[in-house]
């Protein structure tokens, strides 16, 4: 019965939108854990042809001689979409069923939010295996790509948004380690799943690209990534206050698709050169004796399980292979999952505000008001409990509804 309730909701919301001209996407893939307002009150939260990008100082890098093309990928949903900025953060992107992956890399022009604290790959063409480059995450289904965009622009990994087609087919695969060591995965929401029950689409698949960089060969040379499949934003991300972006021209017809490789003529055999005889190799001077590298120390033992119950900052903790701190997660990382399955609000209770209404009547308080609206926890606990009830207020969702939200 929730599930049909649901479907009949999502059905009028689809018809809603196409009277408003915007029918896509076709149906909400946003997870619980997703950041951002809730997809399905667009129309109330951003007005009824509103976009969640709108007043931002986002802007799509055009192409072409001219700089007023779309690129390939992206032709169709520029011709579509009313404008090229919709066409870039929302798509939809044509990779040929290829794919897609995306790297938000660090603008010291534009204030990074998330993003500086949360890099996690590093590029093949790099001996430096010290994950700096930027946050990197792509789907081997190219109708994730609105979902991934929307939560990691609210998320507010902010700077430059530079994504391509391919994640694991194509010409040149991401996955096969030609660019990056690593890369997030987003996972696809299908249709008939019930997103109440979606907790994460970023995490807890294992779907991701851990396999590192394939060879050597690559280092010190050109990334090598066709820009014809690729496209860039620049100030993506969202900042509080929002802001304009430049003017960009209007776009004009898509770049031609680019030329058939030429095939070279056969070269006719020819007479071998004569082999000289081998000569007695100069012998090689002997190598100095390397000196011996020491062992790594063995660090400190690590708690394998945060402090159940207590509202105090139990640290540290391990996060992609490194020892951090509460100070470090304090309201930057709070639900990313440490790397023992807990999320790190588990073992920063106080500073990411988890948990913590000791000496409060652990009882619901409704109905509250979220966007103008009046809730009540019934419709809370479906999604929302760590969403703020006004943009940038004091208040979460969560603050209302301590018992629905599981927060006592």
């Amino acid at each position: 019965m929730k599930f049909g309730i649901l479907a009949a909701y999502l059905t009028v919301l689809l018809s809603q939108k196409k009277a408003s001209g915007q029918s896509f996407p076709p149906y909400s893939q946003q997870c619980q854990d997703d950041a951002g307002p809730p997809f399905v009150d667009d129309s109330e939260t951003f007005g009824s042809d509103g976009r969640f990008h709108d007043n931002s100082e986002a802007w799509p890098v055009l192409v072409g001689p001219n700089g007023d093309q779309c690129p390939t990928p992206l032709a169709n949903a520029c011709a579509t979409r009313g404008d090229a900025k919709t066409a870039y953060l929302e798509g939809p992107i044509d990779c040929n069923g290829n794919g897609w992956h995306c790297r938000i890399l660090q603008d010291e022009n534009f204030n990074g939010g998330i993003l500086n604290t949360d890099l996690n790959f590093v590029y093949c063409n790099r001996t430096d295996e010290t994950p700096d480059e930027g946050h990197c995450h792509g789907s081997a289904d190219e109708s994730t790509y609105y979902w991934w965009v929307r939560d990691h622009w609210f998320r507010q990994y902010n700077g430059r948004l530079r994504c391509c087609c391919n994640w694991e087919s194509g010409d040149d695969p991401l996955t096969t380690g030609f660019l990056t060591n690593r890369c997030d995965y987003r996972r696809v929401v299908t249709s008939d799943e019930n997103v109440d029950n979606c907790r994460d689409a970023n995490e807890d698949h294992g779907l991701g690209f851990e396999g590192g960089c394939s060879n050597n060969v690559q280092i010190g040379q050109p990334i090598p990534e066709d820009d014809s499949k690729c496209w860039e934003v620049q100030h993506f991300g969202f900042v509080e206050g929002g802001g304009t972006p430049p003017p960009y021209p209007p776009v004009g017809p898509p770049p031609p698709p680019p030329p058939p490789p030429q095939t070279e003529a056969p070269v006719p055999p020819s007479t071998p050169a004569p082999v000289p005889s081998p000569t007695t190799p100069s012998p090689i001077p002997a190598q100095p004796t390397p000196a011996p590298v020491p062992l790594p120390t063995t660090p400190s033992p690590i708690p394998a399980q945060p402090t159940p119950g207590s509202c105090e900052d139990d640290e540290s903790f391990v996060h992609r292979g490194k020892v951090r701190t509460c100070d470090w997660a304090s309201q930057i990382l709070c639900r990313r999952r440490t790397d023992w399955g807990d999320r790190v609000s588990e073992f920063c209770r106080d500073s990411c505000d988890y948990n913590c209404f000791e000496g409060e009547e652990c009882i619901d308080e409704e109905p509250f008001e979220f966007r103008g609206r009046e809730r009540d926890c019934d419709w809370a606990t479906t999604a929302w409990c760590n969403i703020r009830t006004e943009r940038g207020g004091p208040n979460r969702i969560r603050d209302y509804c301590r018992e629905s939200c599981d927060m006592c």
